[in-house]
């Protein structure tokens, strides 16, 4: 049941992203969705993967006011680096690293022991 799911979600996203409905493109995106299924059913169950795909748009939406920011201001922030404990399962790795780097101020550097590397841009109070 949770491969089909996985299947069905990847040629749902297939279809929509594309804005193409030909034969052709609809085996391409089965056989993507194929390969996708391979790569992360043995790590992520499906359960966990819908509320990963759920939580996206929130995080698309902040780092696209992440990014407009950035460029209003021109970029004259400050970084650092920070280490944040995470939870140990795969699942939750993989979440934090996904949605962490998808936003334009912070970028995963590395995993060690349970715990993520973190570069980030400071935002200086009073501008």
């Amino acid at each position: 049941m949770g491969k089909w799911l996985f299947f069905l979600l990847g040629m749902l996203f297939w279809t929509v992203l594309s804005g193409w409905r030909s034969l052709w493109l609809l085996a391409l995106g089965a056989g993507a969705s194929f390969m996708g299924i391979c790569i992360v059913t043995p790590h992520i169950t499906p359960k966990h993967m819908v509320l990963f795909t759920l939580k996206l748009p929130l995080f698309f939406l902040e780092a696209l006011w992440q990014a407009l920011t950035l460029l209003a201001r021109l970029y004259n922030h400050s970084s650092q680096f920070l280490w944040k404990s995470i939870p140990t399962g795969e699942e939750e790795l993989f979440e934090k690293t996904v949605l962490i780097t998808l936003t334009p101020y912070t970028l995963v550097i590395k995993e060690e022991k349970g715990e993520l590397l973190i570069h980030s841009i400071k935002e200086e109070k009073g501008r």
